[in-house]
């Protein structure tokens, strides 16, 4: 999670600067970047949500569909 904030706190133009020598001007870096910070947000939500469910359900889970029988 901590990988993620770091990129998340990089300003929006910061991030445009990193990518103009990459991909060139355009929308291109636009599109780059707006998909990237939506992302961040989605994977730090979903982590926080796996985080919140209790372990004895995950063990439940995980011998009902995951077991080799």
């Amino acid at each position: 999670m901590s990988v993620l904030g770091i990129i998340y706190a990089i300003p929006s133009l910061g991030m445009f600067a990193l990518l103009i020598p990459l991909v060139g001007l355009g929308s291109k870096p636009a599109i780059i970047a707006l998909v990237v910070y939506s992302q961040l947000i989605l994977v730090r939500y979903v982590i926080s949500g796996f985080q919140s469910i209790e372990p004895s359900i995950i063990e439940v889970i995980w011998h009902k569909y995951f077991q080799i029988r």
